[in-house]
């Protein structure tokens, strides 16, 4: 039996990943830039600013540290909540919560996980969305998404490759 690498570990850990794409060994040719084109100068900035929130592995997968983040409460499996959770840590969802008009405040980093279904309001510092989001969010710091949100979202700095439907309203 051969030995797993770090990427089938993680997969066998549940551990949700992003991979880098492989790099290209040689640089194409530069073409004449077409007309019908806009250059979009920031975007590099904007792929290296998500990429820096998260860590990689030996083998370039992509995941969230949770040292990095403080995350110390991890909610997972198919539940609902009432109420108010509040915690000076991070903290990591995943599964399924319907807990809309509830909320968990939180001074470090939320993640909604790959496959999490999340309905809940959130105040924290900040936000990874990797799978969907429903409801209110403050976020004082950055909101990184990845994933979807729906709702109303107040932040201080955003960073989405992911879908939003909703009100986003930057704060401060």
């Amino acid at each position: 039996e051969q030995p797993m690498s770090a990427a089938q570990q993680h997969e066998s850990q549940g551990v949700a990943y992003l991979r880098r794409p492989e790099q290209p060994q040689e640089e194409a040719p530069q073409t004449a830039r077409s007309r019908g084109r806009s250059p979009i100068s920031h975007l590099r900035a904007m792929f290296d600013r998500i990429i820096d929130t998260f860590a990689t592995d030996a083998d370039g997968v992509f995941y969230v540290d949770h040292d990095k983040h403080n995350i110390r409460s991890t909610f997972s499996g198919d539940f609902e909540l009432e109420g108010t959770i509040k915690t000076r840590a991070g903290a990591l969802f995943k599964g399924k919560l319907n807990s809309a008009g509830s909320l968990i405040k939180s001074e470090g980093t939320v993640v909604i996980d790959v496959d999490a279904e999340i309905a809940i309001d959130i105040e924290c510092e900040m936000l990874i969305v990797l799978g969907k989001h429903t409801g209110k969010a403050k976020v004082r710091g950055t909101l990184v998404n990845v994933g979807v949100i729906k709702g109303e979202y107040e932040y201080g700095a955003l960073e989405s490759l992911g879908t939003i439907e909703g009100t986003i309203v930057q704060i401060g």
